[in-house]
């Protein structure tokens, strides 16, 4: 449809449906008019996009008595909210029609809160009505060292600015990665955190909202049902106060959100503390003001398992990876946000190779890094992204690196004839879970095979004793194709895109080997549209011939 037209059929319907035009702000038309809901008009400014790429906006002009302070879908400034963002799709060739739609899913959204059908979802909103300061919380769930309160300022900015409050059982990582934000503690400025679990989703208050006191947000707690956690919240206060301290941060943790609010306590010189003064306690904290605080977390199991919740997070575990090359450094990079190397878990990186600029195209590492070991650069280019990373260079060979306890090697050289010494070395009492990745030929297909347990297949045993391909991965032959120049400056050819489906590859069947699910053990992936797929993925047998693993059973 022609803009114009657009415009003027828009401008046609609402007419028609009782919106009168009132001005134009770029593409976005304004309206003025009313929803009808049970009978009764409500008069709100409607937003247009002409371009159809965001929802038209809806703003109550006067919001009903029985709708303040909160009220579900409905913000302080009136707008309403009728559609989660990203949940519909407008037709952009049709945009009348939508806008007539989205007027009536307004409507009726609108009549369910006038009606308190809608009150459930300000469990779903709370962090909308609870207030809009920030404190990230660096809380590592797996240990139990207590919580502090620091703050936090801008290492450039002038003394006046506001600090970051961040909350942390780990200070020392939180540290680093707060100075990878050009953050530095505030001296001599950290709080007591009194930390208090609930069973109780929170919901606001519909009669009055935010809290403003110790008093109102007990009684807030006493509301949602939970009187446990109302007397650990004021029994963690008084305590607070009776320590001598200036205030505390409460934080709240919730079965699916948590949420916190720090407190000052107003003393006026005194110093309640006596048995004699215990009422007197108890009534400046319920007077003590608080401010309220919505918990960004930051901690690493959280960034590595939001966007996976399902499966499990590999923090905690010791991973080698070796081969730091054009495979290994884009998995080391998938490795790192799932969470290997963080918690007490630590990341390996092997490779007594350096970085060449002929190397870079293909490469994790860019030209920052040639002439440097891959391994040791690898890790410092994951530690920038990364800062808490556990990361440990070893800038040997292979075969000579002690590795101590490890839960999975990873061989993402490529080599074959690595693969079958690796397999022979961490075999028996010394044995090793290995998952080897590769690719076969000038990118033509990737491959990785995973070897869980000793009496799984290693990576020899995908030959027989003629050394005869038992598994191949293609029905055609697999062209050998070498560019360069003289012997020491051969390669084969292929693109990063092929290194990087590899690593994805090695990711996925490690992050299957995680969760216990490591069939099949065998996995290939065609890349190449010209060629068929000859086996499909399997597990291979044990050879009892083997010459790399059979000597142990």
């Amino acid at each position: 449809m022609n803009p114009m037209n657009a415009v003027e059929s828009i401008v046609s319907v609402l007419k028609q449906r009782g919106f009168d035009y009132e001005a134009s702000e770029g593409d976005t038309l304004l309206f003025r008019g009313h929803l009808l809901c049970q009978g009764q008009p409500h008069a709100v400014a409607l937003a247009v996009d002409v371009s159809g790429l965001t929802l038209p906006e809806f703003q109550l002009l006067n919001i009903p008595r029985q709708l303040k302070p909160i009220a579900p879908h409905i913000g302080q400034d009136g707008f309403l909210c009728y559609a989660a963002r990203g949940s519909i799709v407008l037709d952009i060739f049709d945009m009348p029609a939508q806008v007539l739609a989205c007027i009536d899913r307004a409507e009726s959204v609108y009549a369910e809160v006038l009606a308190g059908k809608r009150a459930k979802d300000l469990e779903d909103e709370f962090f909308a009505y609870w207030g809009t300061s920030i404190c990230l919380a660096d809380i590592d769930p797996y240990l139990s060292t207590p919580v502090e309160a620091i703050f936090y300022q801008n290492a450039k900015a002038k003394s006046k600015a506001e600090p970051l409050l961040v909350i942390s059982n780990v200070p020392k990582q939180t540290k680093i990665k707060l100075e990878c934000l050009g953050m530095i503690p505030v001296p001599n400025r950290v709080a007591r955190v009194c930390r208090v679990k609930t069973n109780q989703a929170p919901m606001p208050m519909q009669d009055k909202w935010p809290p403003k006191s110790v008093e109102e947000v007990l009684r807030w707690q006493s509301y949602l049902g939970d009187g446990n956690c109302r007397r650990k919240l004021e029994s963690h206060l008084i305590n607070a106060l009776n320590a001598d301290l200036n205030g505390a941060f409460c934080l709240i943790e919730s079965p699916l959100i948590s949420y916190g609010f720090a407190v000052s306590f107003n003393r006026n010189g005194g110093k309640p503390n006596s048995i004699y003064n215990r009422l007197a306690v108890r009534e400046l904290i319920y007077q003590s003001q608080l401010q309220t605080f919505s918990i960004v977390r930051i901690d690493d199991v959280y960034l590595a398992q939001r966007n996976n919740p399902m499966n499990r997070n590999l923090h905690g575990l010791n991973i080698t990876l070796i081969g730091c090359g054009t495979i290994g450094g884009y998995l080391a990079e998938l490795m790192v946000k799932a969470g290997v190397g963080t918690s007490t878990g630590r990341l390996t990186l092997v490779d007594n190779d350096s970085l060449m600029p002929q190397n870079v195209g293909r490469h994790r590492l860019g030209f920052n890094h040639i002439l440097q070991n891959k391994a040791e650069a690898l890790a410092e280019e994951l530690t920038r992204s990364s800062p808490s990373l556990n990361a440990r260079p070893l800038p040997v060979d292979a075969l000579q690196a002690y590795l101590g306890k490890e839960d999975l090697i990873i061989d993402a050289t490529g080599e074959e004839a690595l693969g079958h010494a690796l397999a022979h070395k961490y075999q028996g009492p010394d044995f090793k879970p290995i998952l080897k990745v590769w690719i076969e030929g000038p990118g033509i297909a990737v491959r990785s095979l995973l070897t869980p347990v000793p009496d799984s297949a290693c990576a020899r045993c995908l030959n027989d004793d003629q050394r005869t391909v038992l598994y191949p991965s293609t029905q055609e032959a697999i062209p050998l194709e070498l560019l360069g120049q003289g012997c020491e400056s051969l390669y084969v050819p292929f693109p990063a895109t092929v290194s990087v489906q590899a690593a994805c590859l090695a990711m996925e069947h490690l992050s299957d080997w995680a969760m216990e699910q490591p069939s099949p053990r065998l996995r290939t992936k065609i890349l190449n549209n010209h060629f068929t797929i000859a086996t499909p993925d399997i597990d291979p047998l044990k050879r009892s011939t083997c010459p790399a693993c059979a000597m142990v059973v």
